[in-house]
């Protein structure tokens, strides 16, 4: 269930209870709904899109076929009418959503129709993400002034694409990278000129501006978009690169902290993308059993190097004094501060590539699960929180199947090795269930003390 169903269903709890009126749970809960990053789409709102999305496509397949019997003057005369009826279409009918949506679609993809026209009648060529960058800037007048916040969101999903595909592909104008992923001991690249820079920050602003500004996109989406982009600077062959296994896990651990303490509560309620964010970070420690130091030769540029450094004090200082997790009270706060800090301070047992230190890392991030799934379980129990013993559950059983394929893995040689596998699973799965739903029996009857 939903953030906004176990709202509504609270507030029609509250309602029947006598404590607010019903007028007053409608408000409540309206005004919850209007401060959504996107309101709630209806099918027919959908497929209205998807109407927009295909008229294009099909205007554009019409023109393509009748491409040399036109004139430039048509083609462009054409154009510029056509994109002219979707705009007053989709401004006039408002309150007409089965006709506004396709045309504000139509309004949205049209400009990119536009630079291709004028790109073939002109013979141009040259740099793919610029046409994309043209675009973006056309539209970010309505995405910032249109009534609907539909061309806001696409607008904000442009820039991003733009961010990402400008600055890690080779030979673009925004470009910072070699275009070399996981570059081991490879010679610097260029320095690009710092406009550059500038045109990706920008980028950045502009599509992180739209998506806040018009509350099209949470901010946990443009966070997480961004902190994305922040890591595979880090990770692609670009002046930030730093290879180093110890420092990459410094930086994901700390970006996954990041996440979870400058994400607002109500938005990691409804999602919780930020904690398995930091789940799939722990998850990863896990497998540093296997580490081989042999394979560490990675180069290291000062500026990611700085970098890093600055993304774990952001993290650390965030864990420690962010106001997180409002639900909870004091202790099992300091709990949910603790495991967001513990991979961070991890990642220095890894500096000097050496097995036993990786190895330590190994066994620190299982403990670290496993507590954690723990804390969910017991929690859940005083809480009569179903779903969070459910996770608890989840994260022990995560652990005890992994650990089992690591050390037993061996066994599936055979078809006997498989049943016998499957039949442990089978009973580690009927126990887990077993407990579980005592758990949760109990948890119901009353609330348990800590």
């Amino acid at each position: 269930m939903s953030y906004y169903k176990r709202l509504k269903n609270d507030l029609a709890g509250a309602a029947a209870a006598g404590l607010i009126t019903s007028e007053q749970a409608g408000k409540v809960y309206d005004m919850a709904l209007e401060k959504r990053p996107v309101s709630a789409w209806k099918a027919s709102y959908l497929i209205a899109a998807f109407s927009g999305l295909f008229i294009a496509i099909g205007l554009t397949l019409i023109v393509a076929h009748n491409w040399d019997k036109l004139g430039v003057m048509i083609k462009i005369g054409g154009f510029l009418l056509l994109l002219a009826a979707a705009g007053m279409t989709a401004l006039g009918f408002q309150e007409k959503p089965a006709v506004a949506v396709p045309a504000e679609v139509l309004w949205f993809f049209l400009p990119a129709a536009g630079i291709g026209l004028y790109a073939q009648i002109f013979q141009l060529s040259g740099d793919p993400v610029r046409p994309l960058l043209v675009w973006a800037a056309l539209e970010l007048p309505v995405a910032l002034l249109a009534p609907r916040r539909l061309t806001a969101w696409l607008t904000a999903v442009l820039l991003f694409v733009c961010l990402f595909t400008g600055t890690l592909g080779g030979g673009a104008i925004m470009s910072l990278s070699g275009g070399n992923p996981l570059a081991i001991a490879a010679a610097p690249v260029p320095a690009p000129p710092w406009w550059r820079w500038a045109l990706a920050l920008a980028v950045l602003g502009a599509g992180a501006g739209t998506a806040l500004y018009r509350r099209c996109h949470g901010t946990m989406r443009v966070l997480g978009a961004a902190l994305a982009w922040v890591l595979l600077l880090l990770v692609y062959e670009t002046p930030l690169h730093a290879g180093s296994p110890a420092l990459m896990m410094l930086a994901v651990s700390s970006a996954a902290a990041l996440w979870i303490a400058w994400t607002p509560p109500e938005e990691r309620l409804e999602s919780r993308l930020p904690h398995l964010a930091w789940l799939l970070t722990v998850y990863a420690m896990t497998f540093f059993w296997h580490f081989n130091p042999g394979l560490s030769r990675w180069t290291v540029r000062p500026a990611g190097a700085v970098l890093i450094w600055v993304m774990f004090a952001a993290a650390l200082l965030s864990a420690i004094f962010r106001p997180l997790a409002p639900e909870l009270d004091g202790r099992w706060r300091a709990a949910f501060r603790t495991a967001l800090i513990a991979p961070m301070p991890a990642a220095f047992l890894l500096f000097g590539a050496t097995t036993s230190g990786a190895k330590t890392i190994a066994i620190l991030a299982n403990l670290l699960i496993a507590a954690a799934g723990a804390g969910l379980i017991w929690n859940g129990a005083q809480e009569n929180n179903e779903k969070r013993i459910n996770t608890g559950v989840f994260f022990i059983a995560l652990i005890a199947l992994t650990r089992f394929l690591d050390l037993f893995g061996s066994m599936l040689r055979s078809g006997l090795g498989f049943i016998g596998t499957g039949l442990l699973f089978a009973a580690l799965a009927w126990f887990l269930n077993k407990g579980r739903k005592a758990i949760i029996q109990a948890a119901g009857g009353h609330k348990w003390s800590a």
